[in-house]
């Protein structure tokens, strides 16, 4: 889970910043997260699906994976 906070603090991988401050954006990310480590009573899997959740609202994934395949994304089929 430590990676999530890690991923959630860099910039570059976010989807689109909704603020105009993305030093705000990545803090209000961290929050998140940092409320969702806090739940200790809730059971580690919605915890997780939690994490996931957030994840998926601050990154765009697929984008992601084209930067990292670079020109290779083009060859691979659905």
């Amino acid at each position: 889970m430590l990676t999530i906070v890690a991923v959630l603090s860099t910039p570059p991988a976010f989807a689109a910043a909704a603020s105009a401050d993305p030093l705000q954006e990545i803090r209000d990310g961290l929050n998140q997260v940092i409320v969702v480590f806090q739940k200790q009573g809730v059971p580690l899997a919605a915890r997780r699906e939690e994490l996931r959740k957030l994840a998926e609202q601050h990154f765009d994934f697929s984008d992601m994976a084209k930067s990292a395949l670079g020109y290779h994304w083009r060859g691979l089929t659905p």
